[in-house]
């Protein structure tokens, strides 16, 4: 409601672009999907949590996970699929204009709102939410690609 009451003053109606209650349940959308990217920023925040509820101190050696235990064939795909991201947000930043980048590096990466890129950068967060759809788009095709060249049948065999 926050969010709402600071940019009521910005929306036009316009019966071409969209209603009301279109752009209302966009900003609510957002509102939603910032409050999921925060709670997922930190992935040790809930190991922390849950070490902290615990009456007994456990020792660091006993908080590693035993590798015989561990599912290596997760870790693996985990350590390939993040190789993959990596190197599509490589090749994305070749193929898209430089604010979009820092848009989309600033928002998705970074993990700061909407509304602090978009001051940040001079733009509103409806342009910081566009430019970062529009490398999120570039990237998820250079993950298919790179993907596409893994699955290939012809690579070389690394063993």
């Amino acid at each position: 409601m926050v969010t709402v009451r600071d940019y009521i003053g910005n929306f036009v109606p316009d019966k071409t672009r969209a209603q009301f209650r279109t752009w209302l349940r966009k900003i609510v959308q957002s509102r939603i999907a910032d409050q999921y990217r925060k709670k997922k920023r930190n992935p040790l925040e809930q190991v922390q949590r849950e070490a902290s509820s615990d009456d007994t101190v456990t020792s660091t050696t006993n908080r590693i996970p035993d590798l015989n235990e561990v599912e290596l064939d997760r870790l693996i795909d985990g350590k390939l699929e993040q190789a993959i991201l990596t190197e599509a947000r490589r090749l994305a930043r070749d193929h898209v204009r430089m604010e979009d980048y820092q848009a989309y590096d600033l928002f998705q990466i970074q993990d700061l709102g909407a509304r602090e890129v978009g001051i940040s950068l001079g733009i509103s967060p409806v342009t910081v939410r566009v430019r970062a759809l529009r490398v999120r788009r570039v990237i998820e095709s250079q993950v298919r690609r790179l993907v596409n060249l893994l699955e290939q049948p012809n690579r070389r065999d690394l063993r």
